[in-house]
């Protein structure tokens, strides 16, 4: 990101926000996850389907969130290096 805080542009706080945000947005993946693994994606909910569907299925959803999950966090540590660099 080359973006950084300017005098007559976003501060430093608006930066720092940006970044709670994606890191709320980490933690909503990691609950997401969570109720997706213990609600969703359990083996019960497959009854009609073979064991292949119910893994198929958490390997595909697992991967997207962990995907998503990455993304954010390298924006979020772009961000941190766009305010340490200004502070310096």
């Amino acid at each position: 990101m080359q973006a950084r805080p300017q005098l007559n542009g976003n501060s430093h706080d608006d930066f720092a926000a940006a970044y709670v945000s994606l890191t709320d947005a980490m933690r909503a993946i990691e609950a997401a996850s969570s109720t997706l693994s213990a609600n969703v994606l359990h083996g019960r909910n497959y009854q009609h389907l073979s064991t292949d569907a119910c893994i198929d299925d958490k390997r595909r959803i697992y991967t997207a969130l962990q995907d998503a999950y990455r993304a954010i966090g390298s924006i979020a540590s772009e961000i941190v290096d766009a305010i340490d660099t200004t502070e310096q």
